[in-house]
């Protein structure tokens, strides 16, 4: 992904928006689950991580990062409505 970007000099705003940056596959779970789930996927060889939360309020996603991601110039977000 990081190739993709440099390549095509293409902001952290847009990539985010255009691609799935790389995430395969993700899974919907309970906070109090949390723990448990990853452990199980972790025994199975599995590497997880917990990478956003589900929220009441306007349909969507926010993705943010620093300027040390994807060659950005400075801090960046970009929302999917």
């Amino acid at each position: 992904m990081a190739f993709l970007q440099a390549q095509g000099n293409i902001e952290p705003e847009e990539f985010a928006r255009t691609f799935n940056c790389g995430v395969g596959m993700a899974l919907i779970v309970s906070e109090k689950d949390t723990k448990g789930v990853a452990e199980s996927l972790e025994a199975m060889g599995e590497t997880a991580f917990a990478i956003g939360r589900v929220e009441a309020g306007k349909k969507g996603c926010t993705v943010s990062g620093s300027a040390e991601t994807w060659s950005a110039r400075s801090g960046w977000s970009a929302s999917h409505d």
